[in-house]
Order: structure tokens, then sequence, then C-alpha cells
């Protein structure tokens, strides 16, 4: 009886954290970035979550390399990738696990900050944009 209602909760609260997610207007301006194009940095001042704390903050700046085929992606590499199609935006998280299935490799990613990994999807290179390659912080306004 307290399974169930445990998990009740639990789907509620997920399915509530989207819906906010989804409407959040920081949410929808990082996910309209362009990553396909070069660029040397990435700014994290507008990330809609916490993810990657305490990696990664908001008033974080990384440099990053544009992933290609011969680019070598490992375990614990931090990627930023483009997240599920009904998201439809790039999310930056950690490799957590290289696996490989019929269609080859995969890699399985998390936020720092996340308990569970990305459980939606196969990461799959072509899928993979930038590698961040170092992680400059800002100073905090106080």
């Amino acid at each position: 009886m307290k399974f169930k209602f445990f998990l009740i909760i639990g789907i509620f609260l997920i399915s509530f954290s989207f819906v906010f997610a989804l409407s959040n207007k920081s949410f929808k301006k990082v996910c309209s970035q362009d990553l396909s194009k070069d660029y040397s940095f990435i700014s994290f001042n507008e990330s809609p979550t916490d993810s990657m704390y305490p990696t990664i903050n908001k008033n974080s700046i990384a440099t990053i390399e544009k992933v290609t085929k011969d680019t070598e992606l490992k375990k614990g590499d931090i990627v930023s990738f483009k997240a599920p199609k009904w998201l439809g935006c790039v999310w930056v998280h950690r490799i957590i696990n290289i696996k490989e299935d019929k269609q080859g490799i995969y890699y399985i990613t998390k936020g720092d900050n996340n308990w569970l990994p990305d459980f939606w999807q196969k990461t799959r290179k072509e899928d993979v944009y930038y590698k961040v390659t170092d992680i400059l912080w800002k100073k905090s306004k106080s």
C-alpha cells in the first residue's frame, strides 16, 4: 500500500518537473541554441537546471572542442549532445558508461547532481556536438 502511494507521488513529481521545465523561458532559450556551429566556449548562465552542479554552476563558462568521428570519447568526459526528440534541445552531461549494441557504440550519460542516468536514450556519437575540455568559473555576484 505504501509503495503504491510513493509510486504515485513520484510519478506526479516527475510529471510536474517536466511540465515546469518545458514551460520555463530559460529552458526554451537554452534549447534553441544552435550547437551545430563552431564554438570555442559555452556559457551556462541561462542553464535551466543544476544537473551538473557542483562541477558546472550557473556562472560557469566551459571551453569546448567539436566532436568529430576521430574524437575519442571516454567514461568521465562531459559532452553536449542532442537530447530526445520530444525535448528538442541540447544537454550537457557526463559520460558514465560506454556500451555497444547491434547499432554500434552508445554512451550512457548523467548529470553529476542527478540521482539517475539519462534513461530516455542511448546517446550515439553522431548526437554528440562538443566535448568539454576545461571549466572556468566567474565569481558569483554578492
